[in-house]
Order: structure tokens, then C-alpha cells, then sequence
């Protein structure tokens, strides 16, 4: 007998798979975790596929909240809320453990994963979704973020994530792990692979579980962009504003006459797309993104992710794809800042010169996909964190943003920067935190070099409301210095709901080199203020 835990819709999907392909003739207990609302509807369907004998809502969601009731800055604590967690799952068990032979666990993090871990009991590990068993340490730093201190200590003092000792392999995605990644007992497991190995039968089963509709492969008029969304406000990233703000940006700057798709994280839990934005087909959330081939077509002709790591199970589908994901989610951190990237990339791509990319503390990912837009593709962009840029043959462009996620860098490198420019060089500074970066305590020569370019945020929605901000170049070159001056911006953003203007020929370029001006050493004064 197999036991298979699971929590979340790919997990199900993954378990089904490896009961028809890898284990066909073995009984198994299927256990969905109540972590997640599960519809009684979803279960019957699960049920009468026959893949499974029985289908077991696993209650185990009182110890989702355990870490949140105690305090776990001593050891004993943590075990001792291990303790009763334990006692929680093992009353949720229609069996008792040993009576499995084998016992699979999708994502180990969750509460019956971590007390087999806790309790040394063999399990083999399958990876949450696709490609992010890499992705260990990167999931301990959102912990952190989270202040999610239980299954922090849990992943240290335990191991979880595949991490445990009692695991006895890996069924990863091995071509969706990054370049770094290595691991000798991992067995390949790709779920969208495993799709095509399954007969026509077994597929209308899986397809007629999560609802699939296959209706619209043969209603596509125009070229395809599908977007996965992320539960960001359910999360506290941004507020459900700002959401319906971030993702009607991506319509508007990326999927100019397409025919748009939107597949919400299953945990996305707010009012529908389609409500706010009446142009777009949202798919169902529940469904896992790896079926979304049958509901499209083999081919998307562009996939949009800000930070899902769904689109790694749909590269193989997609031609074009403008993943926004990075090793330290600074997207996330950095989405008030999207049209301030937009109008630095725009300004950029003016420049008529060979040219190559270094973004300091800056989202290379924006710069990068604005410009593809701009139909400037092949460009070099690195994120770079060391104080001597590489001499290059091509004019370099150093775009500076938030220091934070510089490891090396500090202000006063900068300032260095800066004062050793060479004469074809030119820096962008974002200014994401009003730090005016480029304007050291005691040195003005920056002013001979800069260009303040404003950007006006008007919403569409609420006539008096209007939101200011400010992006600094700085070059020797007099003559792109000019081009700066004068490269007027003005776009609409309907889905978004603002409008968006930069160089606002209204206003004289004097007058803006003013404003700005007194922006920067406005913001130096508060700055130095607070240091005192």
C-alpha cells in the first residue's frame, strides 16, 4: 500500500502520474492536506478516476497555525510543538504509518512531511512544482521575510525540502533546476513529460479532474500571451490595488494586440480578472499550469511570469517568455517602480551607440523586456556588485537602484563611480527610495552631468490624483545629454489605469532641471537629518 500527501493541485496532479506510470498495479491512499480549501465536487471527481482507493481529506490544518502560538526561541519548545503536530497527523491517518510500504511526500514543508522527518521515517520526496528543489535557500530567506520562525527552525534543525536523512530519493524536474544543481539518487520526474506517456483515456481522466477547457485551442484569433499571476496581496507584497495595478501593467507595456490569458495562482484569492480587465480570458486557477498546453495549444507566443515558478513547466511552449523571477525576488520589492524602469529603458533605447548593461542593486529583468519591446534584443545586462566595471568595447550603461541588494557596494562607491566616469559612459539612477544616490555629501559635480527626467503618474480612474517621481542620468556626452532633454514620453495604460508622461513638453527644460534639482538636495537634507 503507497501513501501520497499532497497539498496543492500540481502535487495531485503529480501523485496521479506516479500512481499510472510508476506504480500501476499497487493500491495507494491518497491524502489531501486542508491547508488549502478543497471543494467536495474536486474530490468526487478524484474519486471516480479509480486511480486511488481511497481519497483522504487529512486534517492537519491546526498545525498550520502551531509556530504562531508559542514561542519557539528555545529548543525544547520547537520540539515540543513537533510533539503535538505529530499527535495531529497520526490522528489523521485513516492507517497507521507502517502499514504503507512506501510513502510519498510532495513538498516536505508541510505538516506530515516535517514530522516523518522529525521522526526519521523513509519517505521519497517529489518537488512541490517544477525545477524549485534548487531553490532551498531561496525559500528560507522568504521565511524569513514572512517571520515564519516555526518552519524556519523546522528547516534547520530538521530538514526539510528533501533535506531530511530518512529520504531515499528525489523525484525532481531535472532540466527545470538551475545550472548548479546536483544530486547522484535524483530520479528524473517531469510532469509535463509524464502527460504525453499517459494513453488518451488516462489524460480525459486527469484533463476531466481539474476542469480543463479545451474549447479555446480553436478560438484563438490573434498571437497568444499568457500571464501566471502570483498571490501577492494575500501575501502583504502589495495591497489588491496595487495588484490589479501590477498585473494591468503587464497587459499594457507586453501584450500590445494579443489575445490575453491570465492563469491566477490557485492561492490568488481576489475578485476575478476578468472583472478588471473585460479584454482578458482567465483560465481556471485549480487546474496545474502543465495543462494548459491542452487548453491553448502547443504553443503561446508569449508567457509573462513576474515571479511564479509555473513557467518553467511551459518553456518548452512558449516562443517568447519574459520570466521576471531572480535569485533575490527583488521584482517583487521593486513593482512601484515598474514605470520608472519603463521610462529609463525607453530613454536607453535613444542611444544610437553599441552598448552594453550593468545594473547595480537595479531589476536587470525590466530593463531587459522593456528593451525587447523597444525591439532592441541581444544586448549584454549583468547584474554586477563590484566597485571597478569592466572596461568594455561597447559604451557602458550602469543603472543603479537600491544598494540593499549590493553585498559589496556602498554609497561612497558611487560617489567613485561617478567622479571616475569615463566620457562615454552614462549612469541611470532609478531613485526607487529617494535616495538620490549620485549626490555625495561633498561634491556637486554632478550637476554639470545630470538629467532629471520627471515622470508624471495621472490616474484614469480619479482626475485629481497624481503621483510624481523622479529617474537621474548623468553623462559627459553633451549630445545625449540633449536627446535625454528632449525624448518626450507619453503613454496610456488602460488596464492599468494611468497615464504616463515623461519630459512633459509643458514644462521648460530649465524648469525642470530646476525641479529636480531641489528634489535631489531636498531628499540629501532629509537624509542627513536623520543621520544626526
Amino acid at each position: 500500500m503507497i501513501l501520497y500527501y499532497t497539498l496543492t493541485r500540481y502535487q495531485q496532479l503529480a501523485s496521479m502520474l506516479h500512481k499510472l506510470l510508476f506504480a500501476p498495479d499497487e493500491e495507494a491512499h491518497l491524502y489531501l492536506s486542508n491547508g488549502n480549501y478543497i471543494e467536495s465536487d474536486y474530490i468526487e471527481r478524484l474519486k471516480k478516476t479509480g486511480i486511488f482507493v481511497e481519497v483522504v481529506v487529512f486534517n492537519d490544518q491546526p498545525a498550520w497555525a502551531m509556530g504562531t502560538e508559542v514561542d519557539l526561541k528555545h529548543e525544547e519548545r520547537l520540539y515540543s510543538a513537533l510533539d503535538k503536530v505529530t499527535e495531529l497527523c497520526i490522528q489523521s491517518l485513516i492507517r497507521p504509518l507502517e502499514q504503507y510500504d512506501d510513502i510519498y511526500i510532495l513538498a516536505d514543508h508541510f505538516p506530515l512531511g516535517y514530522v516523518l522527518a522529525y521522526k526519521n521515517v523513509p519517505y521519497h520526496y517529489i518537488e512541490e512544482a517544477a525545477g524549485v528543489h534548487c531553490c532551498y535557500k531561496l525559500w528560507q530567506q522568504k521565511l524569513l521575510e514572512q517571520n515564519n520562525q516555526f518552519l524556519y527552525l523546522i528547516s534547520k534543525k530538521v530538514g526539510v525540502y528533501g533535506s531530511a536523512d530518512c529520504v531515499i530519493d528525489w523525484y525532481v524536474d531535472l532540466d527545470r533546476q538551475d545550472e548548479t544543481y546536483y544530486n547522484k539518487k535524483a530520479i528524473n520526474f517531469c510532469v509535463s513529460q509524464l502527460l504525453k506517456e499517459i494513453n488518451k483515456h488516462q489524460l480525459g481522466l486527469i484533463l476531466n479532474v481539474f476542469c480543463v477547457n479545451t474549447n479555446y485551442i480553436n478560438k484563438k484569433k490573434k498571437k497568444v500571451a499568457l500571464i501566471l499571476t502570483e498571490y501577492l496581496a494575500n501575501a502583504k507584497i502589495c495591497s489588491w490595488e496595487e495588484q490589479r495595478m501590477v498585473y494591468g501593467l503587464l497587459i499594457d507595456y507586453f501584450c500590445e494586440n494579443m489575445e490575453v490569458f491570465i492563469k491566477p495562482h490557485p492561492n490568488d484569492h481576489q475578485g476575478t480578472y476578468r472583472a478588471w480587465f473585460l479584454s482578458i480570458t482567465e483560465l481556471n486557477k485549480s487546474a496545474p499550469s502543465e495543462l494548459i498546453p491542452y487548453c491553448l495549444g502547443n504553443k503561446i507566443d508569449k508567457l509573462i511570469s513576474l515571479c511564479s515558478t509555473s513557467f518553467r513547466s511551459l518553456q518548452d511552449n512558449a516562443i517568447d517568455i519574459y520570466s521576471f523571477r531572480n535569485k533575490d525576488l527583488r521584482t517583487e520589492k521593486m513593482l512601484q517602480s515598474f514605470n520608472k524602469y519603463y521610462v529609463a529603458s525607453k530613454i536607453i533605447a535613444t542611444i544610437k551607440d553599441k552598448y552594453s548593461i550593468y545594473g547595480i542593486g537595479a531589476d536587470v529583468h525590466q530593463i531587459k523586456y522593456f528593451l525587447k519591446e523597444e525591439g532592441i534584443r541581444g544586448i549584454e545586462i549583468w547584474e554586477y556588485d563590484k566597485a571597478d566595471l569592466p572596461n568594455n568595447e561597447n559604451r557602458r550603461i550602469i543603472v543603479i537602484d537600491d544598494l540593499s541588494y549590493s553585498n559589496q557596494l556602498t554609497e561612497i562607491d558611487i560617489y567613485e563611480m561617478v567622479d571616475n566616469m569615463e566620457e562615454d559612459d552614462v549612469f541611470v539612477f532609478i531613485d526607487s527610495k529617494k535616495d538620490v544616490l549620485f549626490f555625495g555629501d561633498d561634491n556637486n559635480s554632478w550637476a554639470e552631468y545630470i538629467v532629471p527626467i520627471r515622470i508624471e503618474e495621472t490616474s484614469l480612474r480619479v482626475e485629481i490624483e497624481e503621483k510624481k517621481g523622479w529617474i537621474f542620468m548623468l553623462s559627459k556626452d553633451g549630445e545625449l545629454r540633449h536627446t535625454f532633454m528632449h525624448t518626450r514620453i507619453d503613454r496610456m495604460l488602460v488596464n492599468a489605469g494611468i497615464q504616463v508622461k515623461a519630459n512633459d513638453e509643458k514644462t521648460s527644460i530649465r524648469e525642470r532641471v530646476l525641479e529636480g534639482m531641489l528634489y535631489a538636495t531636498e531628499q540629501k537634507c532629509i537624509m542627513l537629518t536623520h543621520r544626526k
